[in-house]
C-alpha cells in the first residue's frame, strides 16, 4: 500500500511537469527561440525546462501534501487529546489577616477527547505591578464553606462542589464541569487583586500530564455583580443570613 502511494506521488509529479511543459515553460521556450535562436541550443533548453519543471512539481507536491499532515494531525489531536478551557462565572474576594481569599466559581469545558484533570495539580496565582504571586490551594470545608456576597446574601458551597474533585471524574467531548476553587492570597490585598493590571492565573493538568494554563483578568472579576444560579451545585442560589462569613468580604 505504501508503494502504491509512493507512485501515485510520482504520477503527480509527472502531471505537474507537463502541465508545467506544456504551459508556461513552452510560452518561454517559444520566446527564448523565436527571440535568441542564435544563442539557444534547442534541446538543452528543452531539458533545462524539464528540470525546473521537476523542481517545481516536487516542491508544490510537498508543500501540498505537508499542508494535509498538518491539518491531519489536527484533526487527530482533536479527537485524540483533551482540549480544557476555563471560564471564571463568578468570583467572591475577602479581606483576612495578611492578605485575601478568593473563591472562583468556574466551568471547565472539553472541546477535545475525553479526559480529566489531577485533582492535586490546581494551582492559583496573582500577577501584581509585574510580580508572581502563588497562593495557597485550600480545599472546602467538610460541612459547608459560607462566603459573603454584598447585597445578595451568602453563597454557600459543600465539598462536592470542590472543582478538584469534579473534574477528576471524565470529563466528556464537548462537555464540562463546574465547580469551586479557593485559594489564599498571602501578602496581596484583596484591592491589589481588584487592579486593572492585575490577572489571576490558574493552571492544571489532565491525568496524562499535559499541562494548561488559563488568566482572569480583573476586569472580569469587577464584572461579575449580577446574581447567578448554579443548577449543578448543592446551592444554586445564595443563602439569606445575618452573618458575613469574611470580614469586608464581598463579590466583584
Amino acid at each position: 500500500m505504501a508503494e502504491f502511494f509512493s507512485y501515485l506521488s510520482w504520477f503527480k509529479v509527472v502531471l505537474l511537469v507537463v502541465a508545467l511543459m506544456s504551459g508556461i515553460l513552452s510560452v518561454i521556450r517559444e520566446w527564448a527561440l523565436i527571440h535568441a535562436s542564435d544563442k539557444v541550443n534547442e534541446k538543452r533548453l528543452f531539458w533545462g525546462c524539464v528540470r525546473i519543471a521537476f523542481v517545481i512539481s516536487a516542491i508544490t507536491l510537498w508543500a501540498v501534501e505537508h499542508s494535509s499532515v498538518i491539518e491531519l494531525n489536527k484533526r487527530l489531536d482533536a479527537l485524540t487529546k483533551p482540549q480544557f478551557s476555563v471560564t471564571d462565572l463568578q468570583a467572591i474576594l475577602g479581606e483576612i489577616p495578611n492578605g485575601s481569599l478568593g473563591t472562583f466559581v468556574l466551568r471547565v469545558n472539553n472541546t477535545g477527547a475525553a479526559s480529566s484533570i489531577a485533582e492535586d495539580t490546581w494551582r492559583i496565582s496573582a500577577t501584581v505591578d509585574g510580580e508572581k504571586h502563588d497562593a495557597d490551594m485550600l480545599t472546602l470545608l467538610p460541612t459547608a464553606t459560607d462566603r459573603c456576597i454584598q447585597g445578595q446574601g451568602v453563597r454557600r458551597f459543600v465539598p462536592s462542589d470542590a472543582l478538584y474533585e469534579r473534574a477528576a471524574h471524565p470529563i466528556a467531548t464537548n462537555d464540562y464541569r463546574l465547580g469551586v476553587l479557593e485559594a489564599q492570597f498571602v501578602g496581596v490585598s484583596k484591592a491589589q487583586l481588584l487592579e486593572d493590571s492585575t490577572r489571576i492565573n490558574l493552571s492544571a493538568a489532565d491525568v496524562n500530564g499535559n499541562k494548561y494554563g488559563w488568566d482572569i483578568s480583573a476586569a472580569n472579576v469587577k464584572t461579575h455583580h449580577a446574581m447567578i444560579v448554579l443548577p449543578s451545585l448543592a446551592f444554586p442560589l445564595p443563602i439569606t443570613t445575618d452573618v458575613c462569613p469574611i470580614t469586608g468580604g464581598g463579590a466583584q
